[in-house]
């Protein structure tokens, strides 16, 4: 379940960086909620916020482009979900992705964490996705 609204999340973000649009509405929950706030700590969203219509909670999320119109997010790299044992990343396999300049979310025993810090804290987990 978890694994569907994390790439259903994505492929909006996705969609809405490919056409180019301002904002996008998605629905609320908490792991929505927390991969906008990762994703805008990271720099690769503007910004994010909430609000209710028609009695159900929206997230309405803005991305961030340079002043070409480029967006900051090239691309979205979702992991299979059925494939879930070859996601799983011991401590020694773990890698930079494009060289440092992509990020990689990764959920560990500690909860989710990005691909640098669980280089630095030394654990493994399993990947969720890439973006550069």
């Amino acid at each position: 379940m978890k694994d569907t609204l994390i790439r259903h999340f994505l492929s909006n973000i996705n969609n809405l960086n490919r056409k180019k649009h301002a904002f996008a509405q998605l629905d609320y929950n908490k792991t929505n909620h927390f991969i906008a706030t990762f994703l805008t700590k990271e720099g690769y969203l503007r910004g994010f916020f909430f609000f209710q219509k028609y009695l159900k909670k929206k997230i309405c999320v803005i991305p961030k482009y340079d002043v070409e119109d480029k967006s900051s997010i090239l691309f979205i790299e979702k992991k299979n979900k059925f494939f879930n044992n070859s996601q799983f990343i011991k401590r020694k396999g773990l890698t930079k992705i494009c060289n440092g300049l992509g990020i990689g979310l990764i959920s560990t025993i500690k909860g989710f964490i990005s691909n640098e810090s669980t280089f630095w804290l030394k654990i493994g987990g399993k990947h969720i996705f890439k973006l550069k």
